[in-house]
């Protein structure tokens, strides 16, 4: 059964606090066009209580989600379908009020799957037309590529869509994976990583057109990587409002060690050297592998990115900001807040996983902490938003094990998140959807 929690749990509290003392077209996070106050408290005309949850029989996941043009929301993931470990991709589509989008598919749900093979969706971006594009993985040629479709939003796939370009082969040997996308006057910009003939990672920016032909204005090819010569992978992507391209992940500074990447390019391709003249900045804790897992960036170019740095056994939560120029954005409680987390709790792993701004340049981040789903907002200064709930903070524990792992804001007000739960009972993972007013 499960139960909403109006409070701070004591330890999150105490580190949150002394923490912070110290449109159009969308994609996993997206930056809200309306001021229109997010209180946090639960939409309860949405499906039961607010919530509304997704299972099949062998378990399901989330990755991603985002609204289109008449509020309907869509999510993106993964289902097990036997115990050999084999999934389908999956696009969930509900209405405002949690009941399915029959107008999508006529049951609000498409899968997408490669007989004998495994599929995961990963990131999905909504254009204007309410098409939708989602980014994601498959192991159709025995090792993972990167797979990339339409839908239109009847459900039915993009018929103006290249069907060659539905699986992308980006490296010559190894895995290549597709982690997040946004869309851009109809084109779609996408990172991960691929592997060249060394096997090794290496991070890099794909754009396809609406009709998934490569976007040869974007570095010739459709395609640029970056390497540092170790193992490198991006994991956000976001556009500014003059279109510049960022993206955030990781970059491997020695074995078991990485540091925070952000990398800017222009629509053409090339760096965008107005970001701190190289157009990178990296942030380095110098004790912890250092990740960064969402990106999102306000009407005024200020960029907040959400990641993790972790250790053996534990592991730093944070969001850091930085200004157009790369510099880092000291009115944001001097650039960085953060809370101690645990890498190991009972097999789980507290992180902070996705990241959305709303029209006031308020920041949300969702996060697994302590096996509870935890929604945390700050204010421009880096100090807890107590407009949110009235402390800044909302968790969602069902008594089992919750998950947050990803949240998009609403020109209307309104905040939906994306999570995992057990809060049937059974032995298998839940999709969970939460809305707030």
């Amino acid at each position: 059964m499960k139960k909403w929690i109006f409070r701070l749990l004591t330890t999150v509290a105490a580190l949150l606090l002394a923490a912070c003392s110290s449109g159009g077209e969308s994609g996993g996070s997206g930056v809200s066009d309306d001021p229109t106050t997010i209180n946090g408290t639960p939409d309860t005309s949405f499906g039961s209580d607010g919530l509304v949850s997704y299972f099949t029989t062998m378990g399901d996941l989330v990755n991603d989600i985002a609204i289109d043009s008449n509020g309907n929301l869509y999510a993106t993931g993964f289902s097990f379908i036997d115990l050999s470990g084999d999934t389908t991709g999956l696009i969930l589509s509900f209405n405002p009020d949690g009941s399915a989008n029959t107008t999508f598919n006529g049951t609000g749900l498409v899968n997408f799957n490669y007989e004998g093979s495994a599929e995961f969706g990963n990131g999905i971006a909504i254009e204007d037309t309410d098409r939708s594009y989602i980014i994601g993985s498959t192991d159709l040629h025995v090792d993972n590529d990167i797979v990339f479709l339409s839908y239109e939003s009847n459900g039915t796939f993009n018929t103006n869509f290249d069907t060659s370009q539905m699986v992308i082969d980006g490296g010559e040997v190894g895995d290549d994976r597709g982690y997040d996308i946004v869309m851009a006057d109809g084109v779609a910009y996408f990172t991960g990583y691929v592997r060249g003939s060394d096997t090794t990672p290496d991070l890099f920016v794909g754009s396809h057109t609406e009709f998934g032909e490569l976007n040869l204005d974007f570095n010739g090819t459709g395609m640029v990587t970056y390497s540092g010569g170790g193992s490198e992978k991006g994991y956000g992507i976001a556009l500014d409002a003059t279109g510049n391209i960022y993206v955030a992940g990781s970059s491997e500074v020695a074995p078991d060690d990485e540091k925070l990447i952000i990398l800017s390019y222009k629509m053409n391709g090339t760096p965008n050297t107005d970001f701190n003249t190289t157009g990178m900045v990296t942030y380095d804790s110098g004790d912890a592998n250092d990740s960064a897992t969402a990106i999102a960036i306000s009407d005024d170019g200020i960029i907040y990115v959400a990641g993790n740095s972790t250790h053996d056994v534990n592991s730093t939560l944070f969001v850091r900001s930085y200004n157009p120029d790369g510099s880092l954005n000291t009115d944001f409680n001097g650039g960085m807040v953060s809370v101690e987390g645990s890498y190991t709790y009972n097999g789980y792993k507290d992180s902070v996983n996705d990241i959305a701004l709303d029209g006031k340049g308020n920041v949300y981040v969702a996060v697994t902490y302590n096996q509870d789903l935890v929604v945390v907002s700050y204010d421009k200064n880096g100090s807890l938003n107590t407009d949110f709930n009235g402390e800044g903070m909302f968790v969602y524990d069902s008594g089992t094990y919750d998950s947050g792992k990803a949240l998009v804001a609403e020109g209307n007000g309104t905040l939906y998140v994306a999570g995992e739960s057990h809060y049937d009972g059974d032995a298998y993972l839940d999709i969970i959807l939460l809305k707030f007013k």
